[in-house]
């Protein structure tokens, strides 16, 4: 406004105090409902934490409002001649509707153009889907999911098939409650755009359900539902699990993996472990894992022999290998013929060998006791000693020696060159030695017969014959 629009401005009440004049309250108000047109004319309202809100010409004679922080305005703001702003929208924009009187934020638009491209609006989440007539009451079991209170159900088939104008209307979404459940407030109409054909909400569970997308399609006083099977386009393959919104690795029993926040890993024990340098077996005895490949470890001389075919047996020390296998090879003594390793015995060694295991085949005058082998002495021998000796009875007349048994001296019979004699004692002992002879009985009466005859012949006076033991 020019300055003649208004004579009460700053500078003539300035002169008015200058002139001692009183100015009225009229003066006052006229000086707010004037325009600036000083450049030392300002208007300042300072808060108790110092800041202020100035009023004042620019420097290039343009009026210039100056606020510092935040500006917070009760009632509507307007823009030149453009309607009051009475709010902003960060999100669920509807150009068909939209409210001119409200502001827009950037990251409201990026949703709508995502959303658009799809032909939806992705207005809220559900945790499971109806897809028949059901009591929407108390807690229960949707597509296998254990609803709890609080939890947000979508319903689609309410109504089933009566007719009437609002027998769909009761297709919303649902938060559950011990008794009656009641309508979120993510889809309750306020503000009341908010269910329009396009919407759309993302069931997270359920054993048939999950993951899925349905679109309201009908009018927001009858809605009804489509499962939109093209935007389902992510499908979880082998190794894979889909849940919802998320897709996971899927390990097998056992399977030797673990998989977290950080990625997949190897799960560590059972001869497996994770070092700086990557995944390595940890070897215990008798392996060696310090190579590129774990391999058998084998003591000094330990009869074994290991290479790209296996670990076998090495030959030598009793032990050969051929097609049938690994067989003992058997020396002097033994026989492996049979498929075990037995003692070869000689015929009539005097042993004998069973599961029992080796012993001295008793008989032939061997006993076995619990002192060991022994001798068994029948009559005339004594084995009580280290030795088998020739046990002689009292008065036997008979003696024995490193040289054999023989007579006796002692005894009144005699061995002379031609046989046993008698010892009578006569002074011509020798000569009364050969008087009488015992001759022992031949194989044959002649034969007998003959020894007589020649012990007559060389002088005996008497000779009698005995028959030998």
């Amino acid at each position: 406004m020019p300055d003649t629009a208004n004579p009460l401005a700053r500078n003539s009440l300035k002169k008015s105090f200058q002139a001692g004049m009183k100015p009225t309250a009229s003066d006052f108000a006229n000086v707010f409902d004037a325009s600036l047109n000083q450049a030392d004319d300002h208007i300042s309202v300072t808060s108790s934490d110092g800041k202020s809100v100035a009023i004042a010409l620019g420097s290039n004679g343009s009026d210039a409002v100056s606020v510092p922080g935040n500006l917070a305005v009760s009632g509507s703001l307007q823009l030149g001649t453009s309607p009051a702003v009475n709010g902003v929208l960060t999100q669920d924009i509807n150009l068909a509707s939209q409210p001119k009187q409200q502001l827009v934020t950037a990251s409201a638009v990026s949703q709508f153009v995502a959303e658009a491209s799809l032909g939806l609006t992705l207005r809220a989440k559900a945790r499971a889907v109806l897809t028949a007539q059901a009591t929407l009451s108390g807690t229960q079991t949707v597509d296998g999911v254990a609803l709890q209170v609080g939890d947000k159900v979508l319903a689609t088939r309410q109504g089933g098939s009566s007719s009437g104008a609002d027998r769909h209307k009761d297709n919303l979404l649902w938060v559950v409650q011990t008794g009656a459940w009641t309508r979120a407030l993510d889809l309750d109409g306020d503000p009341y755009y908010e269910l329009e054909r396009g919407t759309a909400v993302m069931v997270t569970e359920g054993a048939v359900n999950g993951g899925t997308l349905w679109v309201m399609d009908g009018d927001a006083a009858q809605p009804s539902w489509t499962y939109r099977t093209d935007l389902d386009y992510l499908r979880a393959g082998n190794g894979l699990a889909k849940q919802g919104l998320n897709l996971n690795l899927k390990l097998a029993v056992n399977s030797g993996l673990q998989v977290d926040v950080n990625g997949l890993a190897v799960d560590p024990g059972n001869g497996v472990a994770i070092t700086g340098g990557g995944v390595s077996v940890v070897a215990g005895n008798g392996l060696d894992a310090s190579g590129a490949a774990v391999n058998v470890k084998l003591a000094a001389n330990s009869g074994l022999a290991v290479d790209a075919a296996g670990l076998k047996v090495a030959p030598g020390a009793g032990l050969a290998a051929d097609g049938g296998g690994v067989k003992i090879v058997a020396g002097n003594g033994l026989n492996a013929g049979s498929g075990a390793l037995n003692l070869q015995l000689a015929s009539n060694s005097g042993l004998q060998a069973d599961g029992n295991g080796l012993a001295v085949d008793p008989g032939n005058g061997i006993a076995i006791n619990s002192g060991g082998v022994s001798v068994v002495a029948g009559n005339g021998l004594d084995a009580s000693g280290a030795e088998v000796s020739v046990k002689l009875a009292a008065s036997s007349g008979l003696q024995v020696d490193s040289s054999g048994l023989s007579v006796s001296a002692a005894s009144p019979l005699t061995l002379g060159a031609s046989g046993l004699g008698l010892d009578l004692g006569l002074l011509d002992s020798n000569y009364l030695k050969k008087r009488i002879v015992f001759v022992a009985e031949a194989a044959t009466a002649d034969l007998t017969l003959q020894a007589v005859q020649a012990e007559l012949k060389a002088g005996a006076l008497l000779v009698a014959t005995y028959k030998a033991s």
